[in-house]
């Protein structure tokens, strides 16, 4: 037992002990007891009334039920009569007297239905109909009478009296005549007004055939819907309940409240249209449907007992079954009754009920108030100096008297107020401690930020002036490298020369790339621009990049791709590229033998989105557990330290963030001496729109089709004018230059270029002033302009195109790309150089033997063109005979013609099957 109980038993006081206090909610239990009972007893009430009811809609039901299975056969046997007396030869079709005595004579002997007859393929018709008066009339319609549908009042003998009425008529269209064509037997028909428009009919349709199978027509007999429902007026259900059939539909059969299956309708076939029950006039009829309809499915329901609905805020119970028999019908039972009808006695029980609580709620009341009053007034106090505590006034003590928890709570409190004043005192002193010590801090805090914020910015301006110097002299060195490799006149050595620098120059220009996208990821400025890019070729052109390093290594190259895999995708293609080429890189690197595999899964496709997983798996020398937390840090390298040297140790770092730009994470498995696992997963949207390529890779353009066209260079850098002019004037184009915008708009007055081409950074003007100056007229609205700039941030990109320009071309320029950009400004179709029209070989040309076109053949898919050059000169020092054989291919080499060599080695290998005398040609084709 706690100490400070144990001190409450012991003490003594002249008050009274909190378990005589406690008492008093025993008053509060009596109560709720009893208000229980009452509860329970009103539960158990409303359940008996909910049998009782159940019990009487279910004996409703199931007289309903035995009346309809009582007289709805009659209809069908009579029609079964009315068959077999044409089939004895009792009636004949062509005696219309016949007939009509003897389906008069059927109406009178059944006094339920009300009418019998038959229509003819023919369009006769012939029946007795009984109105609901009791008159008996004869329905006759034949061709003598240009079918003319007459109904003619008769007496009991079959005599006409007089005619009541005629109108065209032609049973064909019936809905009792074409259902049971239809079903090829007998059938109810939908329910229908009769001709005059007045009351419900149902009838029971049966069609009838002659000897050899031929339809003959259809035999009706029906009965006025009106029957069942003052059978079910007669019914007695409570003192107000109802019943009503409806079809599952929802289509009003009848019902026990007199409101008829039809409404009249103006204009409308026979003058009536069904009436829904969902629009019935009856409101209990229309809200008890509409209760099934929003709870059950009425086209599958197959009974249910226990409902109930609200209608005008008073319960009904309801009860509904269904009603079908083999020829169709298939109709809904329901029987509706008010809660009120047997709540009479309940209601009084509950009074008394009600009025005994609220006598006990009442003394109840007036001892809790007593005993809240008793015990509250110490409390109050207590309160009182809690709030004044709080409000800052600790100089408080209370004096509580009359019960001894309550005491000993008031002297808990006096020495809780005193150890408050002193903590308070303290806590204030501390306070005005740290407040000196945050202010401070703040301070420093506030000089490292501006002083962090400061070397950012100085960083970022540092690298994007060095990343635009730079990417000057690199726009000459790899434009003229570019120029170089298109000239015709270059040896192959010379060529490969070409492409050493080209590559040195791409080299450098990748580290420059490498080191501002890091200062954009520490600057969080990293952007991806995506677009659509056709999947499976953006997959084989990676796989054709690496395949050239993998073959150097002896590695065996692995590209494994989904047969789900979409064909186009919207991604940054340009950074998945140097993700993939990153990770495929290091594994070659770090490969010494084995294999590299690219693995592509597609884990979830749909019409608009696909998640692609990527894999990367490598057998080279795995990655220690210590290092795989620190391989994505920039500048981290881990390996030996040959394999170190050949990078930056920014590529993963990079990659990590460009992949988590995408939405992925890269991760890594990986065994030491075993090989390494780098995947990741994206989703991508789904797209089937790309725009087309326009230019052939691997083609030389020599020129364009159509008239000469215009172009002015504006530059203040004449190394970079220079690139340009000696790309653009040798395919057909005429130059203008201008240093400077300024000199560029003097340009202008005199000549209207085709297009322009021009810097951002110049002196006097530079190009976003003279690009806002161009498209401020109207003149040169239309004039399509590129932007050619070394500062290729996002934001020199969106200033560009802001200030009008339409295409951005970044340097050191592409080739490819810059005449891809003047192709689709000026809508040109190109004119490229083809190879050679043929290459043949002499009758007397010897071939060399299987191995070496296989070692050239090996050497030449590898793309090694310096190595295969060397090769050829080797082989045409040491065998003389094939000194033809050699001469066909520097002509190629010089071009860069890869898949040229290729095909013409393996024809070369072919033509060792076939007799010497034949001859081996290449045709033109556009590698």
């Amino acid at each position: 037992m706690h100490r400070e109980h144990m001190i409450f038993f012991k003490k003594t006081s002249f008050g009274l002990p909190l378990r005589t206090v406690l008492i008093v909610p025993f008053v509060v239990q009596i109560v709720s007891a009893v208000s229980l009972v009452a509860y329970l007893s009103f539960r158990n009430g409303e359940r008996a009334i909910a049998d009782l009811a159940d019990q009487l809609m279910g004996e409703v039901n199931a007289r309903i039920e035995q009346n309809l299975e009582g007289f709805m056969p009659i209809p069908h046997q009579v029609n079964q009569l009315n068959a077999a007396a044409i089939e004895l030869g009792e009636i004949r079709l062509d005696d219309v007297s016949g007939m009509e005595r003897h389906f008069l004579r059927k109406i009178q002997i059944f006094d339920t239905i009300t009418f019998t007859g038959l229509g003819l393929e023919n369009q006769d018709n012939v029946g007795a109909e009984r109105y609901d008066d009791g008159t008996l009339t004869l329905r006759v319609s034949t061709a003598a009478s240009g079918h003319i549908f007459s109904t003619y009042r008769t007496n009991t003998k079959g005599e006409k009296l007089e005619e009541l009425g005629s109108i065209p008529f032609d049973p064909r269209g019936r809905p009792w005549y074409t259902a049971p064509v239809a079903a090829n037997g007998p059938v109810w028909s939908e329910i229908y007004p009769n001709t005059a428009g007045i009351t419900a009919y149902l009838g029971a349709s049966m069609p009838f055939f002659d000897s050899v199978g031929q339809l003959q027509g259809v035999l009706l007999t029906n009965f006025s819907l009106a029957q069942i429902g003052d059978f079910l007026r007669r019914l007695e259900i409570g003192e107000t309940g109802q019943a009503f059939i409806v079809e599952r539909s929802g289509l009003m059969v009848a019902t026990s409240t007199g409101e008829p299956a039809f409404v009249r309708v103006e204009g409308q076939d026979y003058g009536a249209d069904r009436l829904s029950a969902f629009q019935s006039g009856d409101v209990v009829t229309q809200a008890a449907v509409s209760y099934l309809s929003q709870n059950f499915d009425l086209t599958h329901l197959q009974g249910a007992e226990g409902l109930s609905f609200q209608v005008k805020n008073q319960r009904y119970f309801l009860r509904v079954k269904p009603f079908s028999d083999s020829y169709g019908l298939d109709w809904l039972i329901v029987v509706a009754v008010p809660e009120s009808d047997f709540m009479a006695q309940i209601q009084s029980n509950n009074q008394v009920t009600f009025l005994f609580c609220s006598g006990a709620l009442v003394l109840a009341i007036a001892v809790g108030v007593w005993t809240a009053r008793w015990i509250a007034r110490p409390m109050s106090r207590l309160r009182d100096a809690s709030e004044a505590i709080a409000a800052g006034e600790l100089e408080q003590e209370v004096e509580v008297k009359g019960i001894n928890e309550l005491e000993s709570l008031g002297s808990a409190f006096n020495r809780m107020a005193k150890q408050l004043k002193t903590a308070f005192a303290n806590q204030a002193q501390l306070n005005t401690e740290l407040e000196e010590r945050v202010q401070k801090r703040t301070a420093d805090l506030v000089k490292a930020r501006e002083a962090a914020e400061a070397a950012n910015h100085a960083k970022s301006r540092f690298l994007a002036n060095m990343s635009h110097e730079l990417r000057t002299p690199l726009n000459g060195i790899l434009g003229y490298a570019q120029i170089l490799n298109r000239s015709q006149g270059l040896t192959p050595k010379q060529l490969i020369g070409v492409d050493t620098i080209y590559n040195c120059g791409q080299h450098l220009l990748m580290l420059i790339n490498d080191t501002l996208d890091l200062s954009k990821i520490e600057a969080c400025k990293l952007e991806i621009t995506p677009s659509p890019l056709h999947l499976p070729s953006f997959l084989q052109g990676i796989i054709e990049i690496c395949k050239v390093k993998a073959k150097e290594k002896a590695l065996l190259l692995v590209y494994q791709a989904s047969s789900q895999l979409p064909e186009v995708v919207v991604t940054d293609g340009k950074r998945l590229q140097q993700v993939l080429l990153n990770l495929l890189g290091n594994a070659i690197k770090f490969a010494e033998s084995g294999s590299i595999t690219l693995r592509v899964d597609v884990l979830r496709l749909s019409a608009s989105e696909v998640t692609i997983h990527f894999q990367i798996l490598d057998t080279g020398c795995g990655i220690a557990s210590k290092d795989i937390s620190s391989i994505f840090m920039a500048f981290e390298q881990v390996g030996d330290r040959h394999q170190q040297s050949t990078g930056t140790g920014l590529g993963l770092a990079i990659s990590q963030q460009l992949v988590r730009l995408m939405g992925g994470d890269i991760q890594v498995e990986s065994t030491v001496d075993v090989g390494s696992d780098f995947f990741f997963t994206l989703t991508l949207p789904v797209t089937n729109s790309l725009q087309p390529q326009t230019l052939k890779n691997e083609s030389m353009i020599v020129g364009y089709k159509g008239e000469a066209r215009t172009i002015l260079i504006v530059d203040d850098r004449w190394e970079n004018r220079a690139v340009l002019i000696n790309l653009l004037e040798p395919v057909g184009f005429k130059i203008m230059e201008a240093a400077d915008g300024q000199e560029a708009e003097l340009s202008l007055q005199r000549l209207t270029p085709d297009l322009i081409i021009t810097d951002l950074v110049m002196p006097v003007m530079d190009g976003y002033v003279f690009l806002k100056h161009l498209r401020s007229g109207d003149r040169f609205q239309e004039l399509p302009i590129i932007v050619s700039s070394a500062s290729v941030a996002q934001e020199d990109r969106r200033m560009a195109f802001q200030a009008g320009g339409n295409y951005f071309l970044p340097k050191p320029i592409d080739a490819l790309k810059l005449f891809q950009n003047i192709g689709e400004c000026l809508h040109l179709e190109w004119v490229y150089d083809e190879a050679p029209g043929s290459i043949t070989l002499a009758n007397d040309s010897a071939i060399p033997s299987d191995q070496i076109l296989e070692m050239l053949l090996g050497i030449a898919e590898s793309g090694n063109l310096k190595k295969l050059y060397y090769q050829l000169e080797k082989l045409a020092l040491e065998h003389l005979e094939y000194g033809a054989f050699v001469e066909k291919f520097p002509p190629l080499i010089e071009q860069l013609k890869t898949k040229k060599i290729k095909k013409l080695l393996r024809r070369y290998q072919t033509a060792k099957f076939v007799h010497l005398n034949d001859i081996i040609s290449v045709t033109p084709e556009v590698d």
